[in-house]
């Protein structure tokens, strides 16, 4: 994914409005509209201020993520993977990475 979808994601997934987002970031909801749209990119000040806020890394904000056809595919060797089964692959992916995270903290 682009780092406009990273931004818009991040943002929906933390159920957040452009201007609450943008308040974390210590810019407008403006900006977080372009941020979105692709026509401009955050600098990297914003980025860590997000980072440290979502408790996360710079890269998973900057970073293209696989599309999910490239991961049905690293995993099942093909793109023809029943969306339940993927769903559940995801769920339990997200579940190992929680675990992870609080053995560490």
């Amino acid at each position: 994914m682009s780092i406009a979808e990273n931004i818009r994601r991040l943002r929906q997934r933390h159920g957040l409005s452009q201007a609450e987002f943008g308040a974390i970031a210590g810019v407008s909801d403006k900006a977080v509209s372009t941020w979105e749209t692709g026509a401009k990119e955050p600098r990297m000040g914003a980025i860590q201020k997000l980072a440290d806020h979502f408790h996360i890394s710079k890269s998973d904000i900057i970073d293209d993520e696989p599309s999910d056809d490239a991961i049905k595919f690293a995993l099942f060797g093909s793109v023809d993977v029943d969306d339940d089964v993927y769903e559940e692959v995801k769920r339990f992916a997200k579940f190992a990475q929680e675990q992870y995270r609080n053995r560490q903290g």
